[in-house]
């Protein structure tokens, strides 16, 4: 976070009415910038059961591709929605050869309802490599501003302030999102029959409000 404040210096050769609109100004700013949230990427965590718990506790793993960045850092220009995660990136968990398939892999997962094709080592019930909170939601970018008048009146007492204020509250109108939903299944980056899910990564929440702006008047004594 960062603050500044610049307090406007008032012209010194002009007369007192003629300062007037010149004196007694300033501007101040407020800048905050944070990391993101970390989260999950899981598999068909919904009630699809891909790994067989017959458990409500059906939370499962994908496999993460070698060498693939599954964060999109251009998500916000993507015309089907900010979808900030590339799901092409998870995969289901692959039996590590034939035998390791045979003895421990489920051939008929209950998610896909129906016996793998001869070849796919697509293991359901085995645990994926991704670990836990390993994505990052995108950071936080805000900035506040305000301006104001501090008109001093003498007549009444040498403290007497009528202070006008304009108050700005994320003034560029950043969105800042927060992480994709459990709720809504965005965190899942396949279904359970280990399709793509095509709403994989897509944010639906921002995290902070749109530009806000407040005058107000303040008696000073």
């Amino acid at each position: 976070m960062i603050n500044a404040m610049w307090m406007v210096p008032s012209p010194k050769s002009l007369p007192g009415i003629a300062a007037w609109p010149l004196s007694g100004w300033q501007l101040s700013t407020i800048f905050r910038a944070n990391d993101g949230i970390p989260f999950s990427a899981l598999f068909g965590a919904q009630g699809a059961d891909p790994r067989g718990t017959l458990s409500s506790d059906d939370y499962a793993y994908p496999n993460v591709v070698p060498g693939c960045n599954p964060i999109d850092r251009n998500f916000r220009n993507n015309p089907n929605g900010p979808l900030y995660i590339k799901p092409g990136c998870f995969t289901v968990p692959v039996a590590p050869n034939q035998a390791f398939w045979t003895a421990n892999c489920d051939p008929a997962p209950p998610s896909v309802g129906a016996a793998l094709a001869p070849g796919d080592l697509s293991c359901y019930n085995l645990r994926g490599n991704v670990g836990r909170n390993t994505l990052v939601g995108p950071g936080l970018t805000s900035l506040d501003f305000s301006v104001v008048k501090n008109n001093y009146i003498r007549r009444i007492s040498e403290s007497f302030n009528v202070q006008f204020r304009a108050e700005f509250f994320n003034v560029l109108n950043h969105a800042n999102f927060n992480v994709p939903s459990l709720g809504d299944g965005n965190t899942n980056m396949l279904n359970g029959d280990g399709t793509v899910n095509g709403v994989a990564g897509l944010l639906t929440q921002t995290a902070t409000d749109p530009r806000e702006i407040q005058f107000a008047i303040k008696l000073i004594w």
